[in-house]
């Protein structure tokens, strides 16, 4: 996990570069399938919430690309990145 300040690997509670402190609590995320609207939970407080700027990218792990430009790996991973906005 990563600060949301700086960006340093965190270690334990408290980010060794900035000081940020962390509680180690709990976030849960509710969406319906194919809905982006949804109930984010984190501590104990409750958000409403929708996706914005959602992008997606497939990762090949253990892999790369042969000669002729194809792609190769054990497996694919896909990974999302997005913006969650209160309503």
């Amino acid at each position: 996990m990563k600060c949301i300040n700086c960006g340093a690997v965190l270690t334990g509670r408290t980010c060794p570069f900035c000081g940020t402190k962390y509680n180690g609590g709990t976030v849960e995320a509710d969406f319906e399938e194919d809905q982006y609207t949804g109930t984010l939970n984190v501590d104990g407080k409750e958000y409403q919430v929708y996706i914005s700027r959602m992008e997606d990218s497939i990762i090949f792990v253990n892999g790369g690309r042969t000669a002729d430009g194809t792609f190769t790996g054990n497996f694919l991973k896909k990974k999302r990145k997005f913006t969650l906005i209160e309503m």
